[in-house]
């Protein structure tokens, strides 16, 4: 059993894993007619993945090129999520700040939504259209197109004959529909990247839904400025000139990306939100009944991660609620993973989980073993499931202090099976409690086995604690045996 945690954000975005939501059981009776129930599972975030304003051009739907940093956390939540061969599902939601109009900013949300969803499928119609057909100050025009030449190394008077020249192109300087295309395309490959560096694409059939609407229905959407994730005062408001309400609202000018449960799809009928190009009036159908005061500014500043009470979409809201993207910002998440050292990961199981807080809740684990869970819900959880007739309790600690102290050894040792007592206390019970895990920890990491806390028993404690990789593929297990005299004891024990 390890302990890791999957969050990563960089100065344009952030990706979170959600927490493990429960799974309610079917239960399924005889039936003595030739009538049948069917169930479709609900619509359920594992996975959420954002991009901030700070990644396009002012009111504009232009991507920059430094969205290179944050593709590569979408690659490995698309990784992660995966069941095999199938992906998760996406669905991009663009929003605005509350200044202006709503159909204004429904449209240039949605125009953001339509941008980032062509990047990832590196559809160059859609990005030709958002060129071709300005919106207001959204007119992408010369200067994106200077910028994506320079982004692929073209740079000065000749940049656009040089691009040409260099991808087959007839040669005459004018950046036309054709050598647009060209140019849109090996830019979304220059800046819509893997871990590694190679070019990120998504496909259209892994979104909701399934690319089957010309117009991107339940694929992408804009949300306009009716999901705030701030509020300013009024006074506060006030006292601000443009430019400094402009800077504040910046975390309300964002697209969100949640990835579903892979499989999951709904068709472009079935989904609520109008497209990107429609007004709000099909937005209102799912407004919460007070959604004009949520939506109205107070006396002082509301946040949505802390109030949960801004948004005026109870459709979206339910996405968000639980998501670290949006309600959760504020809140830390860890994953559990249960690893038998003889069965491997713990796949696809029931556990029970009773937090030191007093909340309980019963949650499946994932393909390679994992729940994710919330740290508020207490510094610990005792964690009940059953496999293969055996019924298998531990006690995991959720929050474990830094290595540098005894309790922070202490319960990383416990989380990785190397203390003997059931329940174990936030601190070891003696100075031989954690003496004796430390050396089965030591013996079997390939360490020498003093029972003490050296830097390099801590170093590699820490290590092991967020390592998600199953037991049978750690490098130690294909280790040497130790040799007669050697300090090292792992080969004499079993």
């Amino acid at each position: 059993m390890a302990e890791g945690r999957h969050e990563a954000e960089t100065e344009g975005g952030f990706a979170f894993d959600h927490p493990t939501r429960r799974r309610l059981p079917l239960l399924v009776a005889p039936t003595t007619s030739a009538e049948t129930n069917a169930f479709r599972d609900a619509l359920t975030p594992v996975a959420c993945w954002a991009i901030g304003d700070v990644r396009f051009e002012f009111d504009s739907s232009f991507v920059k090129p430094e969205v290179a940093s944050e593709t590569p956390l979408l690659a490995r939540l698309l990784q992660r999520h995966a069941r095999g061969d199938v992906p998760p599902t996406l669905s991009v939601f663009g929003h605005a700040d509350p200044v202006g109009q709503d159909d204004y900013n429904k449209q240039l949300s949605g125009r953001r939504a339509a941008a980032i969803h062509g990047l990832l499928t590196r559809d160059v119609d859609r990005w030709e259209e958002l060129f071709s057909r300005p919106f207001a100050a959204d007119v992408w025009g010369q200067p994106a197109l200077r910028r994506m030449l320079s982004t692929l190394g073209h740079e000065g008077a000749g940049a656009a004959t040089e691009f040409q020249a260099a991808n087959g192109l007839a040669v005459d300087g004018v950046i036309g529909p054709q050598t647009r295309a060209a140019l849109f395309a090996a830019y979304m490959d220059a800046v819509c990247v893997d871990d590694v560096g190679g070019p990120l694409r998504v496909e259209k059939s892994s979104f909701m839904g399934s690319g089957t609407d010309a117009d991107g229905k339940a694929d992408f959407q804009g949300c306009s400025e009716l999901n705030p994730a701030l509020l300013l005062g009024l006074d506060e408001a006030a006292a601000l000139d443009k430019a400094e309400r402009d800077a504040n609202n910046t975390p309300n000018r964002r697209v969100i990306t949640f990835l579903f449960r892979a499989g999951t799809h709904r068709g472009p009928e079935e989904w609520p939100c109008p497209r990107f190009r429609e007004d709000v009036s099909g937005c209102r159908a799912r407004f919460f009944v007070d959604h004009e005061r949520r939506r109205a500014p107070g006396a002082s500043r509301r946040e949505y991660k802390q109030t949960r009470d801004t948004f005026a979409c109870r459709f979206y809201d339910r996405f968000s609620v639980r998501s670290p993207c949006e309600g959760l910002r504020n809140q830390r998440l860890v994953e559990i993973v249960f690893d038998d050292p003889y069965l491997g990961p713990v796949a696809g199981v029931l556990v029970d989980v009773a937090y030191s807080r007093g909340a309980r809740e019963s949650l499946v684990t994932d393909p390679a073993g994992a729940v994710v869970v919330e740290v508020s819900k207490g510094e610990l959880a005792d964690t009940t499931y059953q496999r293969e007739g055996f019924v298998q309790t531990r006690r995991v600690f959720l929050d474990p202090p830094p290595v540098s102290s005894d309790d922070g050894d202490w319960q990383r040792l416990a989380n990785l099976g190397y203390v003997l007592q059931p329940e174990p206390e936030l601190s070891p019970g003696s100075a031989a409690d954690l003496s004796r895990a430390l050396r089965a920890f030591q013996a079997d990491f390939r360490l020498p086995i003093s029972g003490a806390l050296d830097g390099s028993t801590r170093a590699r404690l820490d290590e092991a604690h967020a390592d998600r990789a199953p037991w049978q593929t750690r490098p130690w297990i294909d280790d040497v045996a130790p040799g007669p005299g050697d300090a090292n004891l792992k080969g004499s024990r079993s």
